[in-house]
């Protein structure tokens, strides 16, 4: 953020900054940074062992009786941000359960330790593709999971929205603008690059991107 804007200092960001804006723990504006590109939204999945729930109706039931143990990866970051979001849309009784990584709050579902848990869907797609965990709801509206439950189709499309993982490039405030097209043209070539698609397809990681205003615009509307 105070770095000299002469193109040379970029950085990644991720929609977890939310998080500090509301315990304030950071003394500066996100919204003034120079935002270079959205690379991609991560959606949000609820998935459970493959011995655990059979579907979303049987873990609700669950959590009718004691509260429903929910691993969510890092405290107040974006898995767990997803959690809170979950919770007062369905009036949800719950126990979130935080761990250090992504591999730790699995490991916890695996193990029976967390009943389901709340993951990036890019983070699991080895686990997923093993099934060693199941898929029980979806952030969003989805094809790809039969017998999932979504929470789109519940009426809550907006908590999809806000719940996926959305990573930025960005710069300096300040960057002058012929330093901010060039990095932007650059991020565009890159990511139009073949080798650079195969790489993406092969590692089934999808990229989504909007750049400069139309960036910037989607961070201040989720500030």
């Amino acid at each position: 953020f105070r770095a000299e804007p002469d193109g040379y200092t970029i950085g990644g960001l991720d929609i977890s900054f939310l998080t500090d804006l509301v315990t304030d723990k950071i003394e500066f504006d996100v919204t003034k940074y120079t935002y270079l590109a959205r690379f991609d939204s991560s959606r949000k999945l609820v998935v459970t062992s493959k011995n655990g729930f059979k579907a979303w109706p049987e873990a609700l039931e669950a959590s009718k009786k004691s509260p429903l143990k929910i691993a969510v990866g890092q405290f107040g970051r974006a898995n767990h941000v997803a959690g809170i979001l979950l919770k007062e849309a369905l009036n949800l009784n719950a126990k979130f359960i935080p761990t250090k990584s992504t591999a730790e709050n699995m490991s916890m579902v695996i193990r029976g330790d967390a009943q389901v848990g709340i993951a990036s869907e890019d983070s699991i797609g080895n686990l997923l593709q093993a099934k060693e965990v199941r898929v029980l709801l979806t952030y969003d509206e989805d094809m790809e999971y039969p017998g999932a439950a979504s929470l789109e189709k519940m009426g809550h499309k907006d908590i999809g929205d806000y719940a996926a993982g959305q990573r930025f490039a960005v710069g300096p405030p300040g960057l002058p603008r012929e330093i901010t097209n060039l990095l932007t043209e650059s991020l565009k070539k890159t990511l139009a690059d073949g080798e650079f698609q195969e790489w993406s397809k092969k590692s089934n990681f999808s990229f989504t991107p909007l750049y400069g205003a139309d960036a910037l615009k989607m961070a201040k509307n989720y500030v």
